[in-house]
């Protein structure tokens, strides 16, 4: 079976979250399957630095007004069709945003030509090679659904995958004319949303299966407390949505051979949580000198990663040891990595540690 994913973000080659974690592992998982999948990604200088052996497949003169060429190569493992358009994606800083954290004007105008691409790639345009299924991830790459969907192509399966459901690349109505869409797609079976374009609220409407990252997520975007007004398009479609779990790579995510980690330790040599024994100590003494916080005795630390918006839980969460309760007592240590943490921060200042 060939599977072409389409992804805005692959590890290690360009990376905000985990859906580049995703997408760089899934294709080795199911390597081992008899499963092949070429990623198409979009041409990130990083991305385009690291591919050998690239060839230019076709080339495009007026993408959305751009030049761009469509590559083929390999980088870290992993075979790729690369749209390199330099006008849109050779910039530096963030995926998204300038180096203010501004989203970028045309990002509707940067995905769409990506998302027409990666369909046009499922309908044949590479000689000799054509998907059995086109994988589309988050709201980036939604829109190649929707494109192949009008395009009247229905012999490739389409799959939706929704890593977080409150990124869902909504644009102002007056760019769907520039969309290369017809009429009736500006509608509530198409990409019309809240008077809006919805790239991911058109990929939902789409696809022929849906999933997300995990059975628990499943059930909570049909609420309106997780479904970020989206609640109404995934209740309809509630018989094709899927929850599986996130895996890991794991020889990513190895802490016996991480070359980040001041101390190495697998699951013979970690300490029990009540015997701080083994690697605990340099660990602990190696984040208190690289965040400044002061060294107390005795001393828990308590981290935390990850997305902060509400959607996610950041709102509600709380410290707890499996084997010590939380006291909230002086000398104990925290820290939190996420971003869109503006919010989150405020309140988690609130608490004195």
């Amino acid at each position: 079976m060939q599977i072409l994913s389409v992804t805005a973000e692959i590890f290690p080659l360009a990376k905000t979250g985990g859906l580049a974690d995703v997408a760089g592992s899934l294709p080795k998982a199911l390597q081992a399957h008899g499963i092949h999948t070429r990623s198409f990604v979009p041409g990130y200088p990083g991305v385009v630095r690291a591919l050998s052996e690239a060839s230019a497949i076709t080339e495009f003169d007026n993408l959305f007004g751009e030049r761009a060429t469509l590559l083929a190569g390999r980088a870290q493992g992993l075979d790729l069709f690369v749209l390199d358009a330099p006008g849109f994606y050779n910039r530096q800083g963030p995926l998204y945003t300038d180096t203010h954290g501004r989203e970028y004007a045309d990002n509707w105008k940067r995905f769409a030509a990506f998302s027409l691409v990666g369909s046009q790639i499922a309908r044949g345009l590479v000689t000799n090679w054509r998907p059995d299924v086109i994988h589309a991830h988050d709201w980036h790459a939604a829109m190649s659904l929707l494109y192949l969907k009008y395009a009247g192509d229905d012999s490739v399966p389409r799959v939706l995958t929704v890593h977080n459901l409150a990124f869902q690349g909504q644009f102002p109505a007056y760019y769907f004319p520039e969309l290369g869409l017809p009429a009736e797609a500006y509608s509530i079976d198409g990409v019309e949303y809240y008077g809006d374009i919805g790239f991911l609220k058109g990929g939902l409407q789409a696809a022929d299966a849906i999933t997300v990252v995990s059975p628990t997520y499943a059930r909570e975007v049909m609420s309106p407390a997780f479904g970020m007004g989206l609640e109404g398009v995934m209740n309809e479609r509630h018989v094709d949505v899927v929850g599986i779990v996130n895996g890991i790579d794991l020889e990513v995510w190895d802490p016996s051979s991480d070359p980040y980690r001041a101390s190495l330790f697998d699951a013979r040599t970690a300490a029990p949580p009540t015997q701080p024994a083994g690697a605990a100590p340099a660990l602990r003494a190696a984040e208190h000198v690289r965040t400044g916080l002061r060294q107390r005795q005795p001393i828990d630390m308590a981290e935390g990663h990850g997305p902060s918006r509400g959607n996610r839980g950041r709102d509600r969460q709380e410290w707890r040891h499996p084997d010590r309760p939380w006291t909230g007592r002086r000398g104990a240590g925290g820290r939190v990595h996420g971003s869109h943490a503006t919010v989150s921060a405020e309140r988690w200042g609130q608490h004195r540690l």
